[in-house]
């Protein structure tokens, strides 16, 4: 049991925030709310523990944060998180260069790979991505790929080894394109 009580009018803010939160489909403020809640009209701890599923030491820092700060501590804000390593205007020029192709960019093949971007990003702009996020970059960049795919020289029978030249001889054949 707490020893503390809740106004009418603070009850009532409670019940409103609450409804909010539900509209939002904010889980965090639901939960949050509703364990102030329970705290004003007296149930017990180990109820609010069991049907919210929190610690007791969150219900308490809720409830300390919410009598120094009364209602400004119920506002989540967002994590900034990890700041990208490339910056918007960088994206904006990747993109540029790789729909131009990798010739413009002084590589002797007319295909992009991840590899190829991998050390674009490199030079240009002293970022090392790991070659499998290159896929993922590309795609939120608006561009789709292509997986190589190698064709066996013996398998040939049409001569289109000679069509390919030296892709094949690569054994990858990479597309790009928006």
């Amino acid at each position: 049991m707490f020893r503390i009580t809740f106004s009418k009018t603070n009850v009532k803010r409670f019940q409103q925030e609450l409804e909010k939160a539900y509209k939002r489909g904010d889980k965090r403020a639901v939960r949050h709310l509703s364990v102030l809640l329970m705290v004003g009209c007296n149930v017990a701890l180990e109820t609010i523990l069991s049907v919210w599923n929190v610690s007791q030491q969150t219900v308490y820092n809720w409830l300390n944060d919410f009598l120094a700060y009364q209602f400004d501590s119920l506002e989540y804000h967002n994590a900034p998180g990890r700041p990208p390593r490339l910056t918007k205007s960088q994206k904006r020029e990747l993109a540029k260069w790789i729909e131009e192709g990798p010739e413009a960019c002084g590589y002797a093949t007319g295909c992009w790979t991840s590899l190829l971007i991998q050390d674009l990003i490199h030079q240009k702009f002293h970022v090392l991505y790991n070659r499998f996020y290159i896929c993922e970059l590309l795609g939120n960049l608006g561009f789709s790929f292509q997986k190589a795919r190698f064709i066996s020289d013996h398998l040939d029978e049409e001569g289109l080894s000679e069509d390919f030249g030296a892709s094949q001889a690569v054994g990858r054949i990479g597309v790009l394109w928006r």
